[in-house]
């Protein structure tokens, strides 16, 4: 199996290494843009959850 790798590895070529190094630099980048946007969305949801959770217990402790 090792044999098969290394033989595998050796004919991808530098080319295709090239073309899979930029993709990932790619991915990297738009992960990196997108991280803070995503941080601030979960962040939002977090609080809305908290504040119907605080709403819901005024309610019901209105009510006793």
């Amino acid at each position: 199996m090792a044999k098969k790798c290394e033989k595998w590895f050796s004919e991808f070529g530098i080319e295709n290494w090239e073309k899979v190094c930029d993709r990932t630099e790619k991915n990297e980048k738009e992960y990196i843009e997108k991280e803070g946007i995503r941080e601030n969305a979960i962040e939002r949801i977090i609080i809305r959850r908290s504040e119907d959770s605080s709403d819901s217990d005024s309610s019901y402790n209105d009510t006793i």
